[in-house]
């Protein structure tokens, strides 16, 4: 599935891509291999989720995302924004809110 906004439950057998700097996705997906977007609100669960910026759960072997909001479950998790702790295993979480600019 390749798509610029997802709102609901989406399947997809290989994985879930947004174009850069465009996809969004407000629910759940399910995905064999690869969920990839901009922003997700909500839960995704694929073998790899590469997320700029999270507000939910993701769960999968490898999760990557630049800004967490939520909760990462899988073998390896990573957090770019998290002070402390950015690369753990099993789980990884941040519910500290946004700091909003000066």
């Amino acid at each position: 599935i390749i798509a610029d906004t997802l709102q609901g439950l989406f399947v997809g057998l290989h994985g879930l891509f947004s174009r850069k700097n465009m996809g969004y996705l407000n629910g759940v997906s399910f995905s064999l291999f690869v969920s990839r977007l901009e922003e997700l609100k909500g839960m995704s669960v694929a073998a790899l989720t590469n997320i700029h910026s999270q507000h939910g759960i993701t769960l999968g072997l490898y999760n990557y995302t630049d800004q967490l909001h939520g909760i990462q479950v899988g073998l390896w998790n990573v957090a770019k924004n998290k002070k402390h702790f950015k690369k753990l295993p099993f789980i990884n979480f941040n519910f500290r809110k946004r700091r909003m600019p000066v």
